[in-house]
C-alpha cells in the first residue's frame, strides 16, 4: 500500500474518526465523510492487523459489541448475532 510515512495510517484515522482532516474530503460509496459519517461509518469496516477479540467475551457478545459501535438498532442485534453465526457455522 505504501512505504513508511506515505499516510496509510492517517488516512485510516481520518476514515474512522480518530482525526480530522486539516483539508481535503474523503469519499466512499459516492459519500462525503464530512457530511455522512454516521451513515458511512456502517457501511465502512476496518481489519486491523492485530487480533481485537477480548478472552471474556463469547462471539455473540463480540457481534453484539461490533454492532452497537456501528449503529445496528438494539432490537436487530440478537436476530443479527443469529445471521453471523450461521454464516460462519455453514461455511
Amino acid at each position: 500500500m505504501g512505504h513508511n510515512g506515505a499516510g496509510k495510517t492517517t488516512t485510516i484515522n481520518m476514515m474512522t474518526g480518530l482525526l480530522r482532516p486539516d483539508s481535503g474530503s474523503i469519499f466512499y460509496d459516492e459519500q462525503d465523510f464530512a457530511g455522512n459519517f454516521e451513515q458511512i461509518r456502517r457501511k465502512f469496516g476496518l481489519c486491523v492487523q492485530k487480533d481485537i477479540l477480548y478472552e471474556n467475551l463469547t462471539a455473540a457478545e463480540h457481534i453484539e459489541l461490533i454492532s452497537r459501535l456501528r449503529g445496528v438498532p438494539l432490537e436487530q442485534i440478537p436476530n443479527y448475532i443469529i445471521q453471523l453465526s450461521e454464516k460462519v457455522c455453514t461455511n
